[in-house]
Protein backbone atom coordinates (compact mmCIF):
# COMPACT_ATOMS: atom_id res chain seq x y z
CA UNK A 1 0.00 0.00 0.00
CA UNK A 2 1.23 3.55 -1.09
CA UNK A 3 0.43 6.21 1.80
CA UNK A 4 -3.29 6.52 3.34
CA UNK A 5 -5.04 10.00 4.17
CA UNK A 6 -7.79 9.91 7.31
CA UNK A 7 -9.94 12.69 5.76
CA UNK A 8 -13.12 14.39 7.21
CA UNK A 9 -14.95 14.41 4.29
CA UNK A 10 -15.04 12.16 0.84
CA UNK A 11 -17.48 9.59 -0.65
CA UNK A 12 -17.30 6.19 -0.99
CA UNK A 13 -18.24 4.46 -4.19
CA UNK A 14 -19.64 0.67 -3.88
CA UNK A 15 -17.50 -1.14 -6.88
CA UNK A 16 -17.64 -4.99 -8.46
CA UNK A 17 -16.79 -7.57 -5.65
CA UNK A 18 -12.94 -9.44 -6.14
CA UNK A 19 -10.42 -11.69 -4.34
CA UNK A 20 -8.90 -8.30 -3.10
CA UNK A 21 -10.05 -6.45 -0.46
CA UNK A 22 -8.86 -3.33 1.65
CA UNK A 23 -9.43 -4.51 5.27
CA UNK A 24 -10.52 -1.94 8.69
CA UNK A 25 -9.06 -4.42 11.21
CA UNK A 26 -8.87 -3.88 15.18
CA UNK A 27 -6.53 -6.58 16.14
CA UNK A 28 -7.07 -9.64 13.86
CA UNK A 29 -11.49 -8.87 14.16
CA UNK A 30 -12.21 -7.23 10.84
CA UNK A 31 -14.60 -4.54 11.10
CA UNK A 32 -15.20 -3.35 7.61
CA UNK A 33 -14.16 -4.76 4.00
CA UNK A 34 -14.08 -3.12 1.06
CA UNK A 35 -13.03 -6.07 -2.27
CA UNK A 36 -12.66 -4.75 -5.48
CA UNK A 37 -11.05 -6.93 -8.55
CA UNK A 38 -8.66 -6.11 -10.89
CA UNK A 39 -7.29 -7.93 -13.31
CA UNK A 40 -3.14 -8.08 -14.93
CA UNK A 41 -3.90 -10.00 -18.34
CA UNK A 42 -3.11 -8.32 -21.25
CA UNK A 43 -5.69 -7.72 -24.22
CA UNK A 44 -3.00 -8.98 -26.28
CA UNK A 45 -2.94 -12.34 -24.32
CA UNK A 46 -4.04 -14.18 -27.05
CA UNK A 47 -3.43 -14.11 -31.03
CA UNK A 48 -7.33 -13.54 -31.78
CA UNK A 49 -7.62 -10.48 -29.54
CA UNK A 50 -4.52 -8.94 -30.89
CA UNK A 51 -5.84 -9.19 -34.71
CA UNK A 52 -9.13 -7.88 -32.69
CA UNK A 53 -7.56 -4.85 -32.20
CA UNK A 54 -5.78 -4.50 -35.41
CA UNK A 55 -2.21 -5.28 -34.69
CA UNK A 56 0.41 -8.21 -35.03
CA UNK A 57 2.53 -10.13 -33.01
CA UNK A 58 4.03 -6.60 -32.11
CA UNK A 59 1.34 -6.16 -29.24
CA UNK A 60 2.44 -6.85 -25.38
CA UNK A 61 0.64 -10.62 -24.60
CA UNK A 62 3.00 -10.52 -21.46
CA UNK A 63 0.90 -9.85 -17.91
CA UNK A 64 0.48 -6.46 -16.28
CA UNK A 65 3.05 -6.23 -13.41
CA UNK A 66 1.72 -3.71 -11.50
CA UNK A 67 -1.66 -2.02 -11.45
CA UNK A 68 -2.37 1.39 -9.31
CA UNK A 69 -5.96 1.30 -7.32
CA UNK A 70 -7.05 3.89 -5.27
CA UNK A 71 -10.10 3.48 -3.19
CA UNK A 72 -12.23 5.01 -0.66
CA UNK A 73 -13.39 3.98 2.26
CA UNK A 74 -15.75 4.86 5.64
CA UNK A 75 -13.76 5.40 8.74
CA UNK A 76 -14.90 3.12 11.94
CA UNK A 77 -14.01 3.81 14.70
CA UNK A 78 -12.05 1.49 16.96
CA UNK A 79 -9.82 0.06 14.08
CA UNK A 80 -5.99 -0.08 14.48
CA UNK A 81 -4.96 -1.05 11.02
CA UNK A 82 -5.69 -0.51 7.30
CA UNK A 83 -4.90 -4.18 5.42
CA UNK A 84 -4.50 -5.33 2.02
CA UNK A 85 -5.69 -8.42 1.84
CA UNK A 86 -5.91 -11.46 -1.39
CA UNK A 87 -8.12 -14.53 -0.97
CA UNK A 88 -7.96 -13.62 3.00
CA UNK A 89 -4.32 -13.71 2.96
CA UNK A 90 -2.40 -10.28 4.12
CA UNK A 91 -0.56 -8.77 1.09
CA UNK A 92 0.58 -5.75 3.37
CA UNK A 93 -0.85 -3.65 6.74
CA UNK A 94 -0.75 -0.57 7.93
CA UNK A 95 -0.86 0.03 11.80
CA UNK A 96 -2.86 2.89 13.04
CA UNK A 97 -0.80 5.16 15.52
CA UNK A 98 -2.57 7.17 18.20
CA UNK A 99 -1.95 10.66 17.23
CA UNK A 100 -2.33 12.07 14.26
CA UNK A 101 0.62 14.27 12.66
CA UNK A 102 0.46 18.10 12.26
CA UNK A 103 2.13 20.51 9.80
CA UNK A 104 3.03 24.24 9.09
CA UNK A 105 3.12 26.44 6.56
CA UNK A 106 6.08 28.66 7.19
CA UNK A 107 6.52 30.59 3.64
CA UNK A 108 4.64 32.43 2.60
CA UNK A 109 2.78 33.49 5.36
CA UNK A 110 1.90 37.41 4.44
CA UNK A 111 -0.18 39.00 1.31
CA UNK A 112 2.16 39.18 -1.71
CA UNK A 113 2.02 39.48 -5.20
CA UNK A 114 4.05 36.93 -7.60
CA UNK A 115 4.79 38.11 -11.53
CA UNK A 116 4.96 36.27 -14.53
CA UNK A 117 8.47 34.64 -15.03
CA UNK A 118 9.16 33.89 -11.38
CA UNK A 119 9.56 30.88 -9.08
CA UNK A 120 9.04 30.91 -5.36
CA UNK A 121 9.16 28.44 -3.13
CA UNK A 122 6.45 26.94 -0.79
CA UNK A 123 7.85 25.75 2.63
CA UNK A 124 6.10 24.30 5.35
CA UNK A 125 7.32 21.74 8.29
CA UNK A 126 5.81 18.85 9.83
CA UNK A 127 5.88 17.50 13.42
CA UNK A 128 4.15 13.84 14.75
CA UNK A 129 4.16 12.75 18.31
CA UNK A 130 4.56 9.16 17.78
CA UNK A 131 7.66 9.76 15.36
CA UNK A 132 6.27 7.84 12.02
CA UNK A 133 8.18 9.22 8.94
CA UNK A 134 5.46 11.99 7.20
CA UNK A 135 5.37 12.47 3.62
CA UNK A 136 3.32 15.28 2.31
CA UNK A 137 0.82 16.20 -0.61
CA UNK A 138 0.30 20.01 -1.93
CA UNK A 139 -2.64 21.83 -3.15
CA UNK A 140 -3.86 24.76 -4.96
CA UNK A 141 -6.78 26.66 -5.45
CA UNK A 142 -7.08 29.75 -7.90
CA UNK A 143 -10.18 30.84 -6.44
CA UNK A 144 -9.57 31.55 -2.32
CA UNK A 145 -10.19 27.67 -1.33
CA UNK A 146 -13.22 27.08 -3.72
CA UNK A 147 -11.31 24.61 -5.61
CA UNK A 148 -8.17 22.77 -5.13
CA UNK A 149 -6.28 20.42 -7.27
CA UNK A 150 -3.72 18.45 -6.54
CA UNK A 151 0.15 19.30 -7.71
CA UNK A 152 2.27 16.73 -5.94
CA UNK A 153 2.13 13.66 -3.76
CA UNK A 154 4.77 11.72 -1.91
CA UNK A 155 6.75 14.04 -1.12
CA UNK A 156 9.44 13.36 1.77
CA UNK A 157 10.71 17.07 1.50
CA UNK A 158 9.38 20.23 3.83
CA UNK A 159 9.35 22.64 0.75
CA UNK A 160 8.60 23.15 -3.12
CA UNK A 161 9.36 25.04 -6.02
CA UNK A 162 6.86 26.47 -7.44
CA UNK A 163 7.08 28.53 -10.92
CA UNK A 164 4.34 30.82 -11.60
CA UNK A 165 3.79 30.74 -15.05
CA UNK A 166 2.55 26.95 -14.79
CA UNK A 167 -0.10 28.33 -12.19
CA UNK A 168 -4.24 29.55 -12.97
CA UNK A 169 -4.23 33.09 -11.84
CA UNK A 170 -5.97 34.94 -9.33
CA UNK A 171 -6.38 37.73 -6.69
CA UNK A 172 -6.92 35.14 -3.71
CA UNK A 173 -5.09 31.90 -4.75
CA UNK A 174 -3.96 29.32 -1.82
CA UNK A 175 -2.17 26.62 -0.88
CA UNK A 176 -3.06 23.66 0.72
CA UNK A 177 -0.16 21.06 2.61
CA UNK A 178 -1.29 17.56 3.55
CA UNK A 179 0.83 15.73 5.82
CA UNK A 180 -0.30 11.91 6.61
CA UNK A 181 1.86 9.25 9.02
CA UNK A 182 0.68 6.53 6.59
CA UNK A 183 -2.84 7.29 7.45
CA UNK A 184 -3.69 10.07 10.22
CA UNK A 185 -3.46 13.44 8.21
CA UNK A 186 -2.62 17.30 9.41
CA UNK A 187 -3.28 19.29 7.31
CA UNK A 188 -2.25 23.34 6.75
CA UNK A 189 -3.38 26.45 4.50
CA UNK A 190 -1.51 29.77 3.43
CA UNK A 191 -2.82 32.29 5.68
CA UNK A 192 -2.96 35.06 3.57
CA UNK A 193 -4.21 35.81 0.01
CA UNK A 194 -1.45 35.81 -2.73
CA UNK A 195 -2.11 37.51 -6.22
CA UNK A 196 -1.20 35.18 -9.11
CA UNK A 197 -1.14 36.93 -12.51
CA UNK A 198 -3.86 35.74 -15.41
CA UNK A 199 -2.29 33.12 -18.27
CA UNK A 200 -2.61 33.58 -22.03
CA UNK A 201 -4.69 30.53 -23.60
CA UNK A 202 -2.84 28.49 -25.41
CA UNK A 203 -4.05 27.39 -29.00
CA UNK A 204 -3.07 24.60 -30.82
CA UNK A 205 -3.52 24.06 -35.07
CA UNK A 206 -4.38 20.66 -35.95
CA UNK A 207 -4.97 21.54 -39.62
CA UNK A 208 -3.55 22.44 -42.08
CA UNK A 209 -0.71 19.45 -41.64
CA UNK A 210 0.15 20.38 -45.62
CA UNK A 211 2.19 22.75 -46.97
CA UNK A 212 1.17 23.48 -50.05
CA UNK A 213 -2.18 23.86 -51.41
CA UNK A 214 -3.56 24.66 -55.14
CA UNK A 215 -5.45 28.00 -55.95
CA UNK A 216 -9.15 27.19 -55.46
CA UNK A 217 -8.15 24.18 -53.23
CA UNK A 218 -10.43 23.47 -49.80
CA UNK A 219 -8.09 24.47 -46.81
CA UNK A 220 -9.69 23.22 -43.92
CA UNK A 221 -8.32 25.24 -40.54
CA UNK A 222 -8.89 23.54 -37.26
CA UNK A 223 -7.86 24.10 -33.76
CA UNK A 224 -8.58 24.49 -30.51
CA UNK A 225 -6.71 25.99 -27.05
CA UNK A 226 -7.06 25.39 -23.54
CA UNK A 227 -6.06 28.18 -20.45
CA UNK A 228 -5.22 27.84 -17.17
CA UNK A 229 -7.93 29.52 -15.48
CA UNK A 230 -10.83 28.87 -18.20
CA UNK A 231 -10.13 25.42 -18.82
CA UNK A 232 -11.21 25.04 -23.01
CA UNK A 233 -11.93 27.94 -24.71
CA UNK A 234 -15.35 28.57 -26.57
CA UNK A 235 -15.21 28.24 -30.92
CA UNK A 236 -16.31 31.70 -29.93
CA UNK A 237 -13.45 32.84 -28.59
CA UNK A 238 -11.24 31.71 -31.66
CA UNK A 239 -10.16 33.33 -34.51
CA UNK A 240 -8.57 32.38 -37.69
CA UNK A 241 -6.90 35.48 -39.62
CA UNK A 242 -4.24 35.46 -42.68
CA UNK A 243 -1.74 38.14 -42.62
CA UNK A 244 -2.60 38.44 -46.36
CA UNK A 245 -6.47 38.43 -46.22
CA UNK A 246 -7.23 38.87 -42.86
CA UNK A 247 -9.53 37.39 -40.79
CA UNK A 248 -10.97 33.84 -42.12
CA UNK A 249 -13.86 32.78 -39.91
CA UNK A 250 -14.65 31.54 -35.78
CA UNK A 251 -14.74 28.33 -34.45
CA UNK A 252 -13.27 25.21 -33.91
CA UNK A 253 -13.17 24.50 -38.22
CA UNK A 254 -12.99 26.53 -40.90
CA UNK A 255 -13.08 25.56 -44.58
CA UNK A 256 -11.37 28.06 -46.95
CA UNK A 257 -11.66 28.17 -50.43
CA UNK A 258 -10.39 31.55 -51.65
CA UNK A 259 -6.91 31.52 -50.59
CA UNK A 260 -4.92 34.26 -53.01
CA UNK A 261 -1.93 32.46 -54.42
CA UNK A 262 1.75 33.52 -52.65
CA UNK A 263 2.44 32.57 -48.90
CA UNK A 264 0.50 32.75 -46.05
CA UNK A 265 0.95 33.08 -42.35
CA UNK A 266 -2.14 31.60 -40.67
CA UNK A 267 -2.89 32.51 -36.91
CA UNK A 268 -5.28 30.93 -34.56
CA UNK A 269 -5.86 33.63 -31.93
CA UNK A 270 -7.68 32.70 -28.78
CA UNK A 271 -9.48 34.67 -26.27
CA UNK A 272 -9.66 33.91 -22.44
CA UNK A 273 -12.88 35.45 -20.30
CA UNK A 274 -10.41 38.30 -18.95
CA UNK A 275 -9.25 39.61 -22.37
CA UNK A 276 -5.94 38.02 -22.50
CA UNK A 277 -4.93 36.63 -25.72
CA UNK A 278 -2.60 33.84 -27.21
CA UNK A 279 -1.98 32.60 -30.57
CA UNK A 280 -0.25 29.76 -32.23
CA UNK A 281 0.37 29.80 -36.62
CA UNK A 282 1.32 27.68 -39.35
CA UNK A 283 3.00 28.79 -42.73
CA UNK A 284 1.49 28.08 -46.10
CA UNK A 285 2.14 28.02 -50.06
CA UNK A 286 -0.79 28.73 -52.38
CA UNK A 287 0.71 27.34 -56.11
CA UNK A 288 2.02 24.76 -57.52
CA UNK A 289 5.14 23.11 -57.48
CA UNK A 290 7.35 24.10 -60.30
CA UNK A 291 10.09 21.09 -61.95
CA UNK A 292 12.51 21.96 -64.22
CA UNK A 293 13.45 18.99 -66.66
CA UNK A 294 17.33 17.70 -66.49
CA UNK A 295 18.94 19.11 -69.31
CA UNK A 296 22.50 18.04 -71.02
CA UNK A 297 24.91 19.86 -73.33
Amino acid sequence: MGNLYRMDSGFHLTVPEGDYAVELRNGEQVLSSDTFTVSFESEYHTSAMRQAHGGGEDFDSNPTEKMDVTLVTPWVDGETSVALTYKGKVLDERAISGNAPTVDITDPVTEVVWKQGETHTLAWKGDDKDQNALRYAVFYSPDGGKNWQLLASDLGATSMELKVDSLAGGVDTRFRVVATDGVNTGMAETPQAITVPNKAPMPVILEPSAKLFAPGDVVVLRGSATDLEDGSISEDKLTWRSDVQGELGKGYEVAVTNLTPGPHTLTLTAVDSQGKSGGASVNVFVGYDIYLPDTQR
